[in-house]
């Protein structure tokens, strides 16, 4: 060596040949003949150096030329004998520097290059482990560990596998990718992250997480850790954002051949001391309209599966309520309804977007209203209920209405028996009444025969054009007011009909009155009580003088009584 400049080189080379060159072999000799002592090592290694970069070690093979295909680099390690504790040596390449292993390249457009193989021995009872780990780090960040395959400039990018070997006694190996756990309160473990390739032009590659078919398959479960004091980790199964549609998201169970098929459970998750979680399932909100949500029972050739929907039961509290509810609309629109279909697609119960209810049922077929307790119906403020038939004659089809101040029949009612509220413990100022001028008044009111119109024939379904006998509201206003009712306006609009100044009559009063008035005529005109032995008397008077409702104080005369025959115009 010289002082400033550099040490002389080594070179060992074998000679050339026609055929092929010599061997080069380095090789201790072997150990003891009686198989005690051990063979000795072969070190291959550069020169330290104080402050410079020590000198690389190379392992090449020669290139090959004119269809030849280059020499291998193998690096091996020795096998054991029985007696050496049945574990075979370690090979281990590490430095403080880079360590590459790199395969020799093919000059030839159609060859490929060298493959790469890292693997342990065939072993009797175990193989060994292969590990590929970067190294720790005191202060820094570790180095990452990468598996890439090259890129392909014209063909397709090479697969990268990762497989446990098969086994034939016992289950088989698993495979487990865990990212990096940390001891810093302040910080969180690193992440797990499984994609798939880009597409330039055309679609990204699938991800599928499946487990291996079988007799039985295994199976995949996807969840987020255990948390000893804060929130567990959220599992998120999502499509990605596109620019036209976005992808679906399916979960499905699998089907049957000849078993039972699969559940399919949602389930949120349960707290000891709070609110359980929610379960929300919606669909994607539209510039134009929304996505709809469709739950549905399966088909079957016995029974199609059924749709259960109900709120969750309670030990100590309320039970949980289910609500259904559409959504509301903007200013250009009203809200969305809410139909309750039959197997036919008609809707049955409906709720409108403004509120309005429609309960219907099939032609032919009824529909049933039940309580245990009390059932109670009610309409709103300046409104009514409607009983409507499809057989009624009537125009509209409605035979009853209840009104805020009446219940009006379009039809005949047929009533065995009416009772009225009459008890003397709800009545107060109780007093006599005129029965011998309401007598007279009633003597004022005309019994007519008539005939009804043919709109109000078609109001009341009235098949024929008969002759009935009544009273004339408006005469009867004339003499008895009391009896007389006038609405503004009737209306009628399924029927349409509508009539202002409706007047209507209180038949009851006038039966009530009916009465009075010949209790009056009885006590002038008397017929007394049959007996066994004679006819009753018949007793015609006039009242006393001063006897009567509207009698002066001061008294007066008695009415005169008459008895005559009518006038006769042919005989005496």
């Amino acid at each position: 060596a010289t002082a400033a400049g550099r040490g002389g080189d080594v070179s060992i080379t074998s000679g050339g040949g026609s055929s092929s060159s010599g061997a080069v072999s380095m090789s201790t000799a072997a150990g003891s003949a009686d198989g005690v002592g051990a063979s000795g090592g072969v070190s291959v290694s550069s020169g330290a150096t104080a402050s410079g970069r020590s000198g690389g070690l190379s392992l090449t093979t020669g290139a090959a030329s004119s269809g030849g295909v280059a020499g291998g680099i193998e690096l091996s390690v020795g096998s054991s004998g029985a007696d050496g504790g049945g574990v075979g040596a370690s090979m281990s390449l590490s430095e403080l520097g880079d360590v590459s292993v790199v395969s020799g390249a093919s000059p030839s457009l159609a060859g490929s290059s060298g493959s790469i193989t890292l693997q342990s021995a065939v072993g009797q009872a175990s193989s060994g482990e292969v590990v590929l780990a970067s190294g720790a780090s005191a202060s820094g960040a570790s180095g990452g560990v990468s598996m890439v395959s090259g890129e392909a400039t014209a063909g397709r990018g090479g697969d990268i596998t990762v497989a446990v070997g098969a086994s034939h006694v016992g289950a088989g190996g698993d495979v487990v990718v865990e990212a990096g756990s940390t001891s810093d309160a302040s910080a969180s473990g690193g992440g797990l992250r499984l994609s798939s390739g880009v597409g330039a032009a055309s679609v990204s590659g699938d991800a599928s997480l499946s487990s291996a078919g079988g007799a039985s398959s295994g199976d995949v479960s996807v969840v987020s850790g255990a948390a000893a004091s804060g929130e567990s980790g959220a599992v998120s199964l999502s499509s990605g954002a596109a620019s036209e549609s976005g992808g679906a998201v399916s979960v499905s169970v699998g089907s049957s051949g000849s078993g039972r098929g699969g559940d399919l459970t949602l389930s949120s998750g349960s707290s000891g001391r709070a609110a359980g979680g929610d379960v929300a399932v919606s669909a994607g909100s539209g510039g134009s309209v929304g996505g709809s949500v469709s739950m549905s029972g399966g088909s079957g050739a016995a029974s199609g599966g059924n749709l259960l929907l109900g709120g969750g039961a309670s030990a100590e509290g309320v039970g949980g309520s289910v609500r259904l509810s559409a959504g509301a609309g903007g200013a250009g629109g009203g809200g969305g309804r809410i139909d309750v279909v039959d197997a036919g697609g008609e809707s049955r119960v409906g709720v409108g977007g403004g509120g309005d209810v429609t309960v219907s049922s099939r032609a032919g077929e009824a529909t049933r209203v039940a309580s245990g307790g009390e059932l109670s119906l009610g309409v709103g403020a300046a409104s009514e209920l409607v009983v409507s038939h499809a057989d009624a004659s009537a125009s509209g089809g409605s035979v009853l209405r209840v009104q805020g101040d009446r219940v009006v029949s379009h039809v005949a009612a047929e009533l065995p028996e009416v009772r009225a509220p009459e008890d003397a413990r709800i009545k107060r100022d109780v007093a006599e009444v005129d029965a011998d001028s309401l007598l007279q008044r009633l003597q004022g009111v005309e019994v007519k025969s008539y005939r009804y119109t043919d709109e109000w024939r078609r109001v009341r379904g009235l098949e024929g054009d008969v002759e009935v006998r009544g009273v004339i509201a408006q005469q009867v206003a004339e003499v008895m007011p009391e009896y007389v009712q006038v609405e503004a306006q009737k209306r009628l609009p399924e029927k349409d009909f509508e009539m202002s100044e409706f007047h209507t009559v209180d038949k009851d009063r006038i039966a009530i009155d009916l009465l009075a008035a010949l209790q009056a005529q009885h006590r002038r005109l008397t017929v007394g009580a049959n007996t066994a032995s004679a006819s009753g008397d018949v007793t015609i008077t006039t009242a006393d003088a001063g006897g009567y409702a509207s009698a002066s104080s001061e008294g007066g005369v008695s009415g005169a009584v008459s008895v005559a025959s009518g006038a006769s115009t042919a005989g005496a």
